[in-house]
C-alpha cells in the first residue's frame, strides 16, 4: 500500500494535474502502473481507496507520471461567470438570513433548523465553484471567501438576535473559527480527487 505521504502528494499532484477524478483513473490505466489491480482502480470512488490498492513502487511510479504530466489550461473568463452567480448566491443567502426573526415573544428560534434551511443555496454555490474549467487554487479561494461569509453572516445575526433578547447592548463575541479553510480545500479538491465534500 502507498505511504501516507505518497497518497498526499498524489492527491496533491492530481488536483494540480487534472481536472476531473476520472482523468486520474485514466492517467493510472493509460501507463500501465495498475495490472491485477485495474478493477479497483475503475469502480474506485476517492483517490484514497485508489493509493490504498497501490503498493509502495505503483505509487513511485505514478507520482513520477503526475510530475511529467502537463498542467490543463484554464480559461479565467470562465471562472468570473461563475465567481458572479455565486457573490449573487452570497448575497440572496444574507438576506434569507438577515430576515430571520423570533416566531414569537416566547418560541425561541430553532437555529440550527434555519441554518439547515439554507443548505440547497450553499450546494448550489458550491457546485458552481467546483468546475473543473476553474483553477484549483481560485476554487479553493472563492469557496474560502464565500464559507466564511455565510458562517459570519449566520454568527453575527444569531449574536445580535440573542444579545437583543437579553439587553446586552455593547458586547462582542469572539466570531468564527477557521474551520471554512479545510471545509474549501476539501470541497474544492473534491473535482480531481472524489472526496464528498
Amino acid at each position: 500500500m502507498a505511504s501516507e505521504t505518497q497518497s498526499k502528494y498524489i492527491a496533491d499532484l492530481c488536483v494540480l494535474k487534472t481536472k476531473e477524478f476520472k482523468e486520474v483513473k485514466e492517467l493510472l490505466i493509460a501507463n500501465e502502473i495498475i495490472g491485477a489491480d485495474a478493477e479497483i482502480v475503475k469502480s474506485a470512488q476517492t483517490i484514497a481507496e485508489i493509493t490504498h490498492a497501490l503498493t509502495d513502487l505503483q505509487a513511485s511510479k505514478f507520482i513520477d507520471v503526475l510530475i511529467k504530466t502537463k498542467e490543463p489550461a484554464r480559461g479565467t473568463s470562465y471562472s468570473k461567470k461563475r465567481i458572479e452567480k455565486v457573490t449573487a448566491i452570497l448575497e440572496d443567502i444574507k438576506k434569507d438570513i438577515d430576515a430571520w426573526d423570533f416566531p414569537n415573544a416566547n418560541t425561541p428560534l430553532n437555529y440550527g433548523k434555519k441554518a439547515q434551511e439554507l443548505t440547497p443555496k450553499v450546494l448550489e454555490a458550491v457546485k458552481l465553484l467546483n468546475n473543473p474549467e476553474i483553477a484549483p487554487e481560485t476554487r479553493q479561494r472563492n469557496q474560502e471567501i464565500f464559507f466564511r461569509e455565510v458562517a459570519k453572516a449566520i454568527y453575527d445575526k444569531t449574536y445580535d438576535m440573542n444579545a437583543f433578547d437579553m439587553d446586552i447592548e455593547h458586547t462582542k463575541g469572539e466570531g468564527i473559527d477557521d474551520r471554512y479553510y479545510g471545509l474549501a480545500k476539501v470541497s474544492s479538491n473534491s473535482v480531481s480527487t472524489g472526496a464528498v465534500s
